[in-house]
């Protein structure tokens, strides 16, 4: 039972070791002019889309999002859900599954647009929105940012879809602006 034990020990030891490598990696992507990151950091997608088990994660993420009553909570739980959806797409380019990621990014903007709707109810209800339109500013800011760090990654038959999300994503990003200088005039 011992040998089992430390056996299992050393494997542990090991994939502890690689996997903390693996991490640490950072990728760069070469470019004429130097570019400013967004400073916005996306939310771990925990299993991802690729998972047998996804779809039981899928159905709880609709259904926390139904029975939050509160909206200005809604937009923040559906906003942290785009995130995730978004670093799920980014992880699976980076797999080289590249249908199942442009899938990914497709319900990220789902989620972002629950969000955006919840935020603007919360307006309507006289709360205050503007740290969440700031937030989601970022958030989408960043999207269009990995997006067009891995445009290259997609082949040409989802090209055209993955150009319509990012549209999707600039269409977003203009209208929390819009919502941002409402808010600035008040």
């Amino acid at each position: 039972m011992t040998k089992i034990r430390s056996i299992f020990l050393f494997i542990l030891f090991f994939i502890f070791i690689f996997n903390s490598n693996i991490f640490a990696a950072e990728t760069s992507s070469p470019s004429a002019a130097p570019r400013v990151n967004v400073n916005y950091f996306l939310a771990y997608p925990g299993i991802l889309p690729d998972n047998p088990f996804y779809f039981m994660k899928a159905t709880r993420d609709r259904l926390v999002s139904m029975l939050i009553n509160d909206t200005r909570k809604r937009a923040e739980f559906n906003l942290l859900t785009s995130d995730k959806r978004m670093f799920a797409g980014q992880i699976l380019i980076e797999k080289g599954k590249t249908e199942e990621a442009v899938i990914a990014i497709s319900k990220s903007n789902n989620y972002f647009h629950h969000a955006l709707s919840a935020a603007q109810k919360t307006a309507q209800e006289k709360k205050q929105t503007s740290d969440l339109y700031e937030k989601m500013l970022l958030s989408i800011s960043k999207h269009i940012e990995l997006m067009d760090d891995y445009t290259s990654f997609i082949p040409k038959e989802q090209r055209d879809f993955y150009n319509s999300e990012r549209s999707r994503m600039v269409d977003f990003q203009k209208i929390v602006q819009k919502e941002i200088n409402k808010n600035e005039k008040k």
